[in-house]
This record gives structure tokens, C-alpha cells and sequence, in this order.
């Protein structure tokens, strides 16, 4: 549990001035109003459409002890609550929250995902090996887990909202971690953490990277410096740290800057993957069929039939790197066997939706060319006959990526019907406009359909659908809204797609 006086946070903080009720006693550190609890300090957080000031007297009424501010804050009671005044509250987080949770990443195993794609899939594979090892009759482990989907601390289940929280909610879920006797952790880290340093006080013992493929330029504005992102988690690895084992390192050998992350990490063991034996740990003999994978793990001179419930040569990539992640930590290859195979799906990471439909239809996150490539090429494999494919593009996000998406939709898919994907602030059809013209530029006769209402192009796609066709309805996956403008109303592909497929099963 943690105690700290208030003037001992401010003292932390370079420049801070603390007023009212400096005696009060800290717990946590909040930036939703709506989450405080008795005995925080609510930190008010300028975003880039709301002001946390605005919120600190309702924060004060839930029960918080303390606000952070950088500006006057009108109708604050400083007679019953603490105030710290600081130039800018988000840099004095940053620069606090490790300490102020007493740098909970000293007290777990943790591992950091980094890659375009397969974070969140690797993710859960590596959770399921940990599981997987027992003691007794018990599991060896108890793991906590941040990440795109959801945030877990053992069994218990949070909400998440980016693939990476700010440095203060990372420390927060941490420290909640090792209360809860979780002595592993795993992390997904995105190019935008890495960036802005939300890892800042995390010691990281593993390192994985999956690939890096065309995205998030609008963000980081060229590859070079989207590169430069992804190595930063690598080249931590390097910094002396207090944990003193050697730091893991482990790379896809398949993909083209392989080595730069190798370089990057040029202090830590290194572990590679592959599909071939270019690679400490490769596949053979893989077998795809429309209800998974079977492939033999290879390990230096050590083998291991694995049958693999996930969809897709590319899982296969997934399954390797969380094994390798898990071999490099000294966990034995019939543990990681029996975990790999514990893990029936992924929410919205090609997720087939069940029924008695005489073809298959699935549900994936794909919302990148090379995703949506993979995916496409990845249910080809196994599909006797037509490959269908539902997908559109994020508005008031990477444009770039429009024209390219459509190109590899009409070059890999026997149908296309092109719709919206959140499109915010941008106009649908615009967007649309974007992606049909990478798919007239392919020279392909048959035109794409378009249909910007999303439910709607869902069940055209699965009305086409003939027996031994796959539908892929992409881009949103586990995703359970979409974004329209100013408002954000519920939508989830595979309840939508569910209640179509109902509805024609009853004809």
C-alpha cells in the first residue's frame, strides 16, 4: 500500500509549489476524474480535446486528497484538499510516477512487444506458455498483461484504451501487478510509447520484435523515424539497470531490419525466429487448414509437434517468437508445446465466427496494408473457393496507406466491398474515393463494391458467401464502437455479423 505525504511528491517535482492541506497522504495518481478514489491525487492532464482542470473539482468530490495543476483552477476549495503547482503536469508525471510507485518493474519479470503487427497475438501466446508451466498442481506464474485489448492483473480484467498508457497508468498497473503477487509482466509497446517515452522507469528483461511494415507515418512522418522508435526498446536493454541477470533479446529474422534491432541490442543475448532454419528457433513441415495450424518447433537439435488453434502461416510467426521468448527464459519446449496449444483464439486477431454457415467467416483486426495482406493470403491457404473481404480505412489518420490497402484487396480477394472504418472527423466516401483508386489502379476488370455503411457491407459480404467461401471482415477486430464525426456509437463486427448470420440461417 502506498502512503506518501504530499510534500514529499512535491518535493519530487522540479519547481512545484505545494498549498492547501500539504499534510494529506497519497495512494495513487489519477487522470480520470471518473476512476478517482479516496485518497488520490488527481493530476489534471491537458489532452488534445479535453482539459483536466475542468475536472478536478468533481475529482475532489469523488474522494480525491490532492490536485496537480498547471493553471488556476476556479472553484477549488484549497481549504480541504492539497494543491501542487507545477509548469506543466504531464512532464512533472513523467518524471515522478516511476519513483512515486517504487519502480515496480525491479519486482517482475517483464517483457516488452514491439512491431507493426503480432504484438498483441504474441502477447497472449506468452501469457498462455507462462500459465502453462505448473508447480505442483498450480501455475508457476502469475502474470499481469498491458496491452491493446485489455489490460489483465492475474485474472482481473481492465478496460484498455491505448496499445501503451501514459508512464503514470503503465507504473499504476504495475505496482498493481506485484500487490497482486504477479510475478511476471507483459507489455505491448507501440511506436507512439516509445517515442514519447511512456516506458521511462521500466526495466525491461525481454525484448521481442515482430516486423515493421508501412504505418503510422502521419504520426512519426518517415520510416527512419519510425525505426528509430521501435529500436529505443531495444537499446534499453543495453542501459545498466539494478536487475542483474542478462537482458533477452528476441528478433524475426524474417524481416528486412532484423539486424538493426539486433545492433540495437548488441548488449543482451539474442534469440532469432524464422520460418526457416536462418533462425536459433524455426518451423518445419507446417500444415494450414480453416481450423488452424500444425508445424514442428525446432530449437537448435530439440523438436516439438505443435497443433496450433490459430488461423494463418503468420500465426505460426506469432507462435515463434512467444516461444522463443519463453525458451530464451528457461522454460522447457513441452511447456511452451502445451501453451501454444492452450490458446484457442484471440479477440478479433482472425477470429472465426461459429455457427452453421457451410463457409467461413472471420473477424480481424487487419487495419494495415501488410496485415491485410497477411490475413488475405493467410485464409487463401486454406479456402477452396472464393475469398470475400469487407475492410475500410481509419479517418484523420495515415492516408498513405489508403491506395495501397485497395491494391492488395483487389489483387488477393475474389470479392471486395470497400466501407467505412472510423472515419472521425473525415468524410466516408473521401476515404473510400482514396482506397478505390489503389484498386483501379491494378488494372483489375471486376470493380469493387462500395458501401459506406458498415452493417450494410457486412451482410452483402456474407449474402455472396457460397459454401467453401471465407469472408475476412476487416480492420476493426476486437474494436466494439465506431467513430463518426464528434460521436461514437456501438458497433462490434462479430456481434453485427452474428445477428446477419442468424437472420439468413432462419430463410
Amino acid at each position: 500500500m502506498i502512503n506518501v505525504p504530499l510534500t514529499l511528491l512535491a518535493a519530487a517535482m522540479p519547481g512545484a509549489k505545494c498549498s492547501g492541506r500539504p499534510d494529506v497522504l497519497i495512494r495513487r495518481i489519477a487522470t480520470d476524474s471518473r476512476n478517482v478514489r479516496q485518497g488520490d491525487v488527481f493530476a489534471c492532464v491537458r489532452g488534445k480535446t479535453v482539459d483536466g482542470h475542468c475536472y478536478a473539482a468533481a475529482a475532489v468530490r469523488r474522494g480525491a486528497a490532492a490536485v496537480v495543476v498547471d493553471r488556476p483552477v476556479k472553484g477549488l476549495d484549497e481549504s480541504s484538499v492539497g494543491v501542487i503547482r507545477v509548469k506543466n503536469v504531464t512532464h512533472s508525471l513523467q518524471a515522478i510516477a516511476p519513483q512515486f510507485y517504487n519502480y515496480p518493474s525491479l519486482r517482475l519479470g517483464l517483457v516488452g512487444i514491439t512491431g507493426t503487427n503480432g504484438k498483441t497475438t504474441v502477447s497472449y501466446l506468452l501469457r498462455a506458455i507462462l500459465y502453462s508451466q505448473r508447480v505442483g498442481r498450480r501455475s508457476a506464474h502469475r502474470v499481469g498483461l498491458i496491452g491493446t485489448i485489455q489490460h489483465q492483473i492475474d485474472q482481473h480484467i481492465i478496460e484498455a484504451h491505448n496499445t501503451t498508457p501514459m508512464v503514470w497508468e503503465v507504473q499504476d498497473l504495475l505496482h498493481e501487478m506485484v500487490e497482486a503477487g504477479c510475478d511476471m509482466g507483459i507489455m505491448e509497446v507501440s511506436s507512439h510509447a516509445l517515442a514519447e517515452n511512456r516506458i521511462a522507469g521500466c526495466e525491461f528483461d525481454v525484448a521481442i520484435f515482430t516486423n515493421l511494415t508501412r504505418e503510422h507515418l502521419d504520426y512519426h512522418k518517415t520510416w527512419a523515424r519510425y525505426a528509430a522508435a521501435k529500436r529505443k526498446l531495444f537499446a534499453v536493454l543495453n542501459r545498466p539497470g539494478r536487475k542483474q541477470n542478462l537482458k533477452l533479446a528476441v528478433v524475426n529474422r524474417d524481416d528486412a531490419r532484423a539486424d538493426m534491432i539486433i545492433t540495437a541490442a548488441s548488449g543482451a543475448r539474442i534469440l532469432t525466429y524464422a520460418l526457416d532454419r536462418k533462425a536459433d528457433l524455426w518451423a518445419e513441415k507446417i500444415k494450414l487448414t480453416n481450423q488452424g495450424s500444425d508445424f514442428i518447433l525446432c530449437v537448435r537439435r530439440e523438436k516439438i509437434k505443435v497443433s496450433l488453434h490459430l488461423l494463418g502461416r503468420y500465426n505460426v510467426h506469432n507462435a515463434l517468437a512467444a516461444a522463443a521468448a519463453a525458451y530464451g527464459m528457461g522454460i522447457r519446449l513441452s511447456v511452451i508445446q502445451k501453451g501454444l496449444q492452450s490458446l484457442r483464439s484471440v479477440p478479433g486477431r482472425v477470429a472465426k465466427i461459429p455457427g452453421q454457415h457451410p463457409f467461413t467467416v472471420v473477424v480481424d483486426y487487419a487495419h494495415t496494408p501488410d496485415a491485410l495482406e497477411k490475413v488475405l493470403r493467410a485464409v487463401r491457404e486454406f479456402t477452396k473457393h472464393r475469398v470475400i473481404v469487407v475492410f475500410g480505412c481509419g479517418g484523420n489518420r495515415d492516408q498513405t496507406k489508403r491506395a495501397p490497402m485497395g491494391a492488395i484487396a483487389a489483387k488477393l480477394a475474389d470479392e471486395v466491398i470497400i466501407t467505412s472504418d472510423n472515419p472521425r472527423q473525415e468524410d466516408p466516401k473521401k476515404i473510400i474515393q482514396a482506397i478505390v483508386r489503389g484498386y483501379q489502379q491494378t488494372g483489375k476488370d471486376k470493380k469493387p463494391q462500395v458501401e459506406p455503411d458498415r452493417a450494410r457491407a457486412i451482410a452483402r459480404a456474407l449474402s455472396l458467401a457460397q459454401p467453401q467461401d471465407t469472408v475476412v471482415i476487416a480492420g476493426k477486430g476486437h474494436e466494439h464502437y465506431q467513430i463518426l464525426k464528434k460521436k461514437t456509437i456501438a458497433f462490434d463486427d462479430h456481434e453485427v455479423a452474428q445477428h446477419i448470420l442468424t437472420r439468413l440461417n432462419r430463410r
